[in-house]
């Protein structure tokens, strides 16, 4: 398993930085495609390729609408909502392609990758039995997360930082957001969050 989260750790900030939309987590279709996720889910040579080409077309609709977007705030802002109803309607047709028992697998795969940060999900705060107080203040720090993100992105755009240090950053701020978020758990919250993990 710590293969596993190694080699798709920066796999899963890449796919969280570019689409942070409520009630998803990235791109699942991406996530998908590492070899080592596939294997740790036995997918199948006909589920691999049904899922490489939602995976494909995920990515050129991404770019495209990132590309359209870039030139001004109003634009990235519009092009964030596209971005985050197309990551949607993949990570359902994803989804759809796995057996119960392989999207069992994939959300603990998505719990040791994300941590803290999938109580960004709308769905996963109700299963966690998370209060609107709660909701509001998560929601807050998903705002701020969201803005170092960009200005990570921009940095790296700009040729200001690398993209291994992109990388770094991104999962160091991770990191410190998921912590922020489990103080503000009730102990009984958190264990039934540690538990979807097991």
């Amino acid at each position: 398993m710590r293969a596993l989260i190694a080699s798709a750790t920066l796999l899963l900030l890449t796919l969280s930085a570019m689409a942070q939309t409520p009630g998803e987590i990235g791109s699942l279709a991406v996530l998908l495609g590492n070899e080592t996720v596939r294997s740790t889910l036995n997918i199948s040579k006909s589920q691999a390729s049904t899922l490489d080409g939602i995976r494909s077309q995920y990515r050129s609709s991404a770019r495209k609408v990132v590309a359209a977007g870039v030139s001004s705030p109003a634009g990235r802002a519009q092009a964030q909502k596209k971005l985050d109803a197309l990551t949607s309607a993949s990570n359902k047709d994803a989804l759809a392609v796995l057996t119960p028992a392989q999207q069992k697998k994939l959300s603990k795969v998505e719990h040791k990758f994300l941590g803290a940060t999938l109580l960004y999900s709308d769905s996963m705060q109700r299963r966690v039995g998370l209060s609107s107080e709660q909701s509001a203040q998560i929601a807050t720090i998903r705002a701020q997360a969201e803005k170092t993100v960009s200005k990570s992105n921009r940095l790296f755009e700009a040729g200001t930082i690398s993209h291994h240090q992109r990388l770094v950053d991104l999962r160091e701020d991770r990191i410190a957001t998921g912590q922020e978020i489990l103080s503000l758990l009730t102990p009984v919250q958190r264990d039934a969050f540690s538990q979807m993990g097991m």
